[in-house]
C-alpha cells in the first residue's frame, strides 16, 4: 500500500503503525486493541492515526489493502496478465504463489482474527470488508486472465467467474481449512504442493471447461 506522505520519515512512522497495530490485532483481537494500545507500542499519536487513517477500521482496511498490494506486487513480478502464457502455465504460477501466501502464518492468523471478530455485530464490517477486497482482487486477476484466454472464450463472464471462484477454492484446500482448525502448521513439500496444483488444474479444466 503506497501513502500519499510529505516525507520518508512520515511513510516510515506510517508503516510501522500498520505492522504494530497487526501484531496486537493478531494477539489482543480486533475488539480488545485500543487506538492507545497501538499508540504505546509504535511510538507514534492519536493524531497520526486520525489523520492518515480515520479511525480504527480504516486503519485494518490499511492492513489489509497492504497484504494485497505485497500479493500483487509478487504476482506481477513472476507472472503478468498480458504474458503469453497458456492457461495451465498463468495457473501453475499463480496457484504457487497463492498457495504460498495463503498458508503463511500470517495469513492463518489474520484469517483467524477475520473469522472470531466478524460474526460479532459491532465489528462485522472488518469481516465484510476482508472478504470484499480480497475476493475483489483475486476474482478479477484471475477472470482478467481467463477472458484473454482461447480456452475459455465461448464462455460467458458468469461461466469464468464461476470457474475463478471454483478455482480459488479447490487450490487452496483441503489444506487451507486444516490450518484454521488445528493450532499445528500445514507444512506443504515443493513437491507435495506441484503434485496438489497440477492435479487440481487438470481435474478442473477437464471437467468443467472440457
Amino acid at each position: 500500500m503506497e501513502f500519499n506522505l510529505e516525507n520518508k520519515r512520515a511513510k516510515n512512522r506510517c508503516e510501522t503503525i500498520l505492522e504494530d497495530a497487526l501484531y496486537l490485532f493478531l494477539k489482543k483481537g480486533y475488539a480488545n486493541t485500543s487506538l492507545n494500545d497501538i499508540v504505546e507500542k509504535s511510538g507514534g499519536s492519536l493524531a497520526t492515526i486520525y489523520k492518515y487513517f480515520e479511525n480504527k477500521e480504516g486503519l485494518f482496511k490499511a492492513i489489509v489493502l497492504k497484504a494485497i498490494s505485497k500479493f500483487k506486487d509478487d504476482l506481477e513480478k513472476n507472472i503478468s496478465v498480458s504474458s503469453n502464457l497458456n492457461l495451465e502455465e498463468f495457473l501453475f504460477k499463480f496457484s504457487e504463489l497463492y498457495l504460498t501466501l495463503i498458508l503463511s502464518p500470517k495469513s492463518i492468523a489474520l484469517h483467524r482474527l477475520i473469522l472470531s471478530e466478524g460474526f460479532n455485530m459491532e465489528n462485522h464490517n472488518i469481516g465484510k470488508l476482508f472478504a470484499d477486497e480480497c475476493s475483489k482482487f483475486l476474482n478479477e486477476y484471475l477472470i482478467d486472465f481467463l477472458k484473454s484466454c482461447k480456452k475459455t472464450e465461448n464462455l460467458n463472464i458468469e461461466d469464468i467467474s464461476k470457474f475463478a471462484n471454483i478455482y480459488l477454492f479447490a487450490i487452496k484446500e483441503p489444506f487451507f481449512y486444516s490450518s484454521l482448525i488445528n493450532s499445528k502448521e500445514v507444512k506443504l513439500t515443493q513437491t507435495d504442493k506441484k503434485a496438489h496444483i497440477y492435479k487440481t488444474i487438470k481435474m478442473l479444466l477437464y471437467g468443467f471447461l472440457g
